[in-house]
């Protein structure tokens, strides 16, 4: 489908997507996810302003039956010192019970400045930082599985729509 895509229509995956399937995603109106849930933060950095790829970071909610309800989103191509204090303002409207980040070079060189900035804000979160295997496929597995499952929730709204296109290119798109 994908090689079909790329040859004759000039796009390099099919509209439904190839990876990520657009009808695997449930979609909801914003404010009706579940109350009881647990809600976990992450972010996937990037350093360059204006260029290169875009910093993503959102804050999801568990629910009793494990379903992921995706319920913030930000995103920009913006030097550290902007996704940073992003990074706080959504810390501080959800109160995650862990932030979640990608270790290597991004923990190296920004973890001090983010932990200065997280204590002045007084946002108490914890930082974990994971270590990463390079292949975004494998990496990306369990939530492949999840999602074809049918419990990923995302939200009907103008990020929700940009987040399920990002999710439908995986892995032959720019970003």
């Amino acid at each position: 489908t994908r090689e079909f895509s790329a040859l004759y229509q000039q796009k390099p995956q099919p509209e439904e997507g190839v990876y990520f399937k657009r009808e695997w995603f449930n979609r909801y109106a914003v404010g009706q996810q579940p109350k009881n849930t647990n809600k976990y933060g992450a972010g996937d950095y990037a350093v360059s302003d204006g260029e290169g790829d875009f910093s993503e970071e959102g804050v999801i909610e568990v629910d009793t039956d494990k379903n992921i309800w995706f319920t913030d989103w930000w995103s920009g191509q913006t030097s550290p010192d902007i996704w940073i204090e992003s990074t706080i303002d959504l810390q501080l409207k959800h109160k995650p019970e862990c932030w979640l980040a990608e270790s290597g070079v991004i923990k190296r060189s920004v973890e001090p400045f983010l932990k200065s900035r997280m204590e002045q804000r007084n946002s108490w979160t914890v930082l974990e930082w994971l270590p990463t295997s390079g292949d975004k496929r494998a990496m990306a597995r369990s939530f492949q599985g999840m999602a074809a499952a049918g419990k990923v929730y995302i939200p009907l709204c103008e990020w929700g729509d940009a987040l399920i296109d990002q999710l439908i290119r995986f892995d032959s798109g720019v970003y």
